[in-house]
């Protein structure tokens, strides 16, 4: 762990010093959008230099998926639900005598997977089937980076666009959740990103739809529900602050009904409960502040008295 919180240090320090040496001058407005308009990167036109960074991003990240297995047991439980959700159908996967703790959204993405999978002819246990299941999160990353490179160029300029795809790109913890340990985190990431762009260009109602089926794929993403209130709230959309939620359940519901029986939505419930519930501990093998402490796997207060009791 020591070796992985330095050299993420390392990284963070790394981006601080070139994000200062990118930043532009003080000036005027009019003038300083000239200049961030025009400006090459080490001489070279930005869009090429964009892509040979996502490229070499995209190449890493191939090379670590297909070399390292990662983190093998939920490596081998999405290898196992994809199956499962071809073999006993959507209708069967929360009424079968099977672990299963993610909520359906996720699902839909290792169905296709394991259709790719079938269609190729792909041994279950092939390195290249490993790479399969993590490519989901290996391509989110990649849109993830491309987004805010478009982003940031319209605001900030060609070189601390560039900065900032390149922070996200190779920033440690992002290249191990997705490539190396294969993890759902980076496609809610890139489904969170939309949101906030639908949001930022106005499109509520849209914007409503993503984040509920980013809910149906993670249940970590009803943490961010506070944060598009607010902005809803900010900017006096009283409709959509009404609307919006209602979509968003909707979204939920509509993608949920394949996995449900006789329409019985309260297993939805069960499902959130029982995967909250599941894991009662401070954090599980994430780099945060929980882990500095060495908290990682440690028993939430009234968890642990239960088990000593």
């Amino acid at each position: 762990m020591t070796i992985q919180i330095l050299l993420a240090a390392l990284f963070l320090a790394a981006v601080l010093w070139l994000g200062f040496r990118a930043a532009p001058e003080t000036e005027g407005a009019p003038v300083r959008r000239a200049r961030i308009k025009e400006a090459a990167v080490f001489g070279l036109p930005p869009v090429p230099v964009f892509c040979a960074v996502l490229a070499l991003g995209l190449i890493l990240r191939f090379i670590l998926g297909y070399n390292i297995n990662g983190f093998e047991a939920d490596i081998s439980c999405f290898k196992a639900w994809a199956a499962y959700t071809h073999d006993y159908g959507f209708n069967n996967m929360y009424y079968r005598d099977f672990f299963l703790d993610y909520p359906p959204g996720y699902l839909y993405v290792l169905y296709i997977v394991e259709a790719f999978r079938r269609l190729f002819g792909v041994d279950q246990y092939a390195q290249s089937y490993t790479l399969m299941i993590k490519l989901a999160p290996i391509l989110s990353d990649i849109a993830c980076a491309a987004a805010l490179w478009v982003l940031a160029r319209k605001k900030l300029g060609e070189k601390s666009a560039l900065l900032i795809a390149f922070a996200y790109l190779f920033c440690p913890a992002v290249i191990v959740n997705s490539s190396v340990w294969g993890q759902a985190d980076s496609f809610c990431a890139l489904l969170l990103l939309c949101t906030l762009l639908l949001l930022w260009y106005n499109h509520t109602p849209l914007a409503a739809f993503v984040y509920g089926f980013g809910i149906l794929s993670k249940p970590q993403m009803l943490i961010f529900a506070p944060v598009l209130i607010f902005w809803v709230i900010r900017k006096k959309d009283w409709k959509n602050l009404v609307l919006g939620p209602i979509i968003a359940l909707v979204t939920i519901l509509l993608f949920s009904t394949p996995f449900i029986k006789n329409f019985d939505y309260l297993k939805l419930i069960e499902i959130y409960t029982g995967t909250i519930d599941y894991y009662n501990y401070y954090t599980i093998n994430a780099y945060n502040v929980w882990a500095l402490f060495g908290l990682n796997w440690a028993a939430l207060p009234e968890h642990s008295s239960r088990r000593d009791a």
